[in-house]
């Protein structure tokens, strides 16, 4: 694979020595990500112990069909709402959050009011993997989205000037969308 360009590469600041071994102890567990709208591609990074980087995936979007309007991850510091759900036979089913998922919002280039969307992916970022996509058809941005827990809640301008509101959740790794049944919001 391939590492950072010399102009981003990775150092310890302060460069003392605790500094340094701590880096290098924790390297194996430190990953990140690069947006590159103009190109379409999204690409993740691993940190290794001499403290180099070795790109571990990418995800390329078709710059002629689409853009990317931005790239959220989770808040660090965010608290979950409820861990479980009690199910009727009073067992619990369990959230499993991955604190590595990627909300990626696209845009349509196609000025073409029919053939306008906005694109939604759920990428994991340690693996690259596309979890989760969803397409809202006949919409354009401005686009806003909110990445929380399970959840991301899309607002988007459906092409008859109503909102568009949608979300996508998945517990446990089963995804259900609603953003392709939207609803339109009056006044808006």
């Amino acid at each position: 694979m391939h590492s950072l360009p010399p102009s981003l590469q990775v150092t310890a600041f302060p460069s003392t020595k605790n500094v340094l071994q701590q880096l290098q102890e924790m390297a194996s567990s430190i990953f990140f990500y690069l947006v590159h709208s103009e190109q379409g591609n999204l690409s993740g990074f691993r940190l290794r112990k001499d403290l180099s980087t070795e790109r571990i995936w990418e995800v390329v979007l078709p710059t002629e069909v689409q853009k990317i309007v931005a790239v959220k991850g989770k808040r660090p510091n965010e608290h979950v709402h409820s861990q479980g759900r009690v199910m009727g036979d009073r067992s619990v089913l369990y959230k499993y959050l991955n604190p590595n998922l990627l909300a990626v919002v696209t845009e349509s280039t196609d000025a073409h009011p029919e053939r306008a969307f906005v694109g939604m992916f759920l990428v994991d970022g340690v693996t690259g993997r596309i979890i989760h996509e969803a397409v809202q058809r006949k919409a354009r941005g401005p686009v806003h989205f909110v990445h929380s827990e399970n959840w991301v809640v899309v607002s988007s301008s459906s092409i008859s000037s109503s909102s568009i509101l949608g979300s996508s959740s998945s517990i446990l790794g089963s995804s259900s969308s609603i953003l392709g049944s939207s609803s339109s919001i009056l006044g808006s």
